[in-house]
């Protein structure tokens, strides 16, 4: 296989991280701001399914790509708390509920296991397209159905909490479990 092959999920992630801060300087125009998020989105996606496809998975690279997803996120929530403020005042319990337990998984995997991690369990990569598709539709729509943030919200802190479980209870961290409920995988652990 060719070498540059294997550095190509990194460099999809590294673009992400680049990427994500421009989405400030584009907020204030939606269609600008609806393709960056699409772009960025395109990223995530493409990242895991290269490395799966090609072998080339690392603990690097799965640190990598969590760290582009928490900043993309920390600008996503700094553009929807200055463009779309009302929104995230309706929500401010959800998302303040998640944000703890986000907080407190993050905390508890530096002190058990000496760095910060998540876990690519099935409930976070459903949140992550759910979370993209809904910032796309609000974005291009300006408005969005109430169930719909709710029922989103609701499956983010259901991951949180199932992400929590697993650092919880763990010995040895798999980034790749699928749930607490599922138990462990037969993948290589980093």
């Amino acid at each position: 296989m060719n070498k540059g092959v294997k550095k190509v999920p990194n460099i999809l992630s590294i673009s992400r991280i680049i990427l994500s801060p421009v989405m400030l300087a584009v907020a204030d125009r939606p269609p600008a701001l609806a393709a960056m998020i699409l772009l960025i989105g395109l990223t995530d996606a493409a990242d895991g399914l290269i490395a799966r496809r090609y072998h080339c998975q690392s603990a690097a690279g799965a640190r990598l790509d969590s760290f582009g997803d928490w900043i993309f996120f920390g600008m996503t929530g700094i553009v929807f708390c200055t463009k779309y403020e009302s929104l995230v005042i309706e929500h401010i319990w959800e998302l303040a509920a998640i944000v703890t337990v986000r907080g407190l998984a993050l905390c508890t995997a530096r002190y058990r296991f000496g760095r910060f991690l998540s876990i690519h369990t099935l409930g976070n990569k459903l949140t992550v397209v759910l979370v993209f598709a809904t910032i796309l539709f609000i974005v291009c729509e300006g408005k969005v159905n109430e169930i719909i943030p709710k029922a989103v919200l609701a499956t983010a802190l259901l991951a949180a909490v199932d992400e929590y479980l697993i650092i919880l209870t763990s010995e040895k961290i798999d980034p790749d479990r699928r749930s607490f409920f599922a138990g462990k995988t037969n993948r290589k652990r980093f």
